[in-house]
């Protein structure tokens, strides 16, 4: 099919607007950079003059370079962010557990100490009368 019955197929545009740009494989890249992206015909300004849509790829073109790798560090990102919220996640549950058996132990040393209270109480109060009986006998 020849370029001018590509351009007057009225589906054309239509696919040339959903068209994925990023798929381009590494074979592709060379060929069109041999052919037509070192040429000076295809130079921003020239392109700019012919075509406001080729421009706008070429645009396109040069600002996907950037956020290419942009891209891909957000993405390296992510994956660390996710690996350190797990670790964090864990951490938080441990540090939950850890909590909780505090609570545990600090009841249990509370319910300690008064039990250690009410013995030397009752200590007290038999010593007193130890003392009390010691006088009556004596």
């Amino acid at each position: 099919m020849g370029i001018r019955k590509k351009l007057m197929n009225v589906k054309f545009f239509g696919k040339l607007e959903v068209y994925d740009k990023d798929i381009l494989d590494g074979k592709m890249k060379v060929k069109l950079r041999a052919t037509y992206i070192n040429s000076l015909k295809f130079q921003s300004e020239a392109v700019k003059r012919v075509s406001k849509a080729a421009n706008s790829q070429y645009s396109y073109c040069q600002v996907a370079k950037e956020v290419q790798f942009k891209r891909a560090k957000v993405k390296e990102s992510m994956e660390k962010l996710e690996l350190i919220q797990q670790t964090f996640a864990k951490k938080k549950d441990e540090l939950h557990e850890i909590l909780s058996k505090f609570a545990y132990l600090k009841v249990k040393y509370d319910s300690s100490i008064s039990k250690k209270a009410k013995i030397e109480a009752e200590i007290e109060a038999i010593r007193v009368k130890l003392i009390s009986v010691e006088k009556l006998l004596n």
